[in-house]
């Protein structure tokens, strides 16, 4: 997406935004929200994917998973496919770290 529709973009909040708030214990959190621009891209993407692949194309993919709806949503459309999924999890210092580091984070 543009960086207009991305956190600290003009359109942030048409495409997706940070909002920080705070969890049921009080502890400062960052909400994700996702506009109407932000829902359309988003499913053109894995439109985009399904038609690669059903073309014979191998893809690898470097996708967030919001929630299971969208895993179910990739599962069924490449249900044709050989597909492995890839969970990484690692501690909130080194995410964080890492974020910084690549520098083109919001």
């Amino acid at each position: 997406m543009p960086a207009k529709y991305l956190p600290g973009g003009k359109k942030a909040h048409e495409g997706i935004n940070f909002v920080p708030g705070t969890d049921e214990k009080g502890f400062p959190i960052m909400k994700i929200e996702v506009g109407d621009y932000g829902k359309k891209v988003g499913q053109l993407i894995r439109k985009v994917v399904k038609q690669l692949a059903d073309d014979g194309c191998n893809l690898i993919l470097d996708e967030v998973i919001w929630d299971k709806k969208d895993l179910e949503n990739y599962a069924s459309l490449l249900q044709n496919h050989q597909v492995y999924y890839v969970k990484v999890n690692c501690e909130l210092s080194i995410m964080e770290e890492r974020e910084i580091l690549r520098g083109d984070r919001a």
